[in-house]
C-alpha cells in the first residue's frame, strides 16, 4: 500500500492535514511561498479578441 492509500476515508485525511497545519509547521515559509506563487500571480492578456 502506497502513501496515497494510508487513509481510507478522505475526510479524515483532510482533518489530519488541517490539524497539522494548525500547529505552525516547520515548512510554513515554503507553504506560504507556494501559496503566493500559485494564487497571487495572474497573467492578464490584452487585445485578444474572441476566437472566430
Amino acid at each position: 500500500m502506497g502513501k496515497s492509500g494510508m487513509f481510507k476515508d478522505f475526510n479524515f485525511k483532510l482533518v489530519v492535514i488541517e490539524a497539522l497545519l494548525d500547529q505552525e509547521p516547520l515548512f510554513l515559509k515554503e507553504l506560504t511561498d507556494l501559496k503566493d506563487k500559485y494564487t497571487n500571480n495572474f497573467e492578464w492578456y490584452f487585445g485578444a479578441g474572441p476566437i472566430v
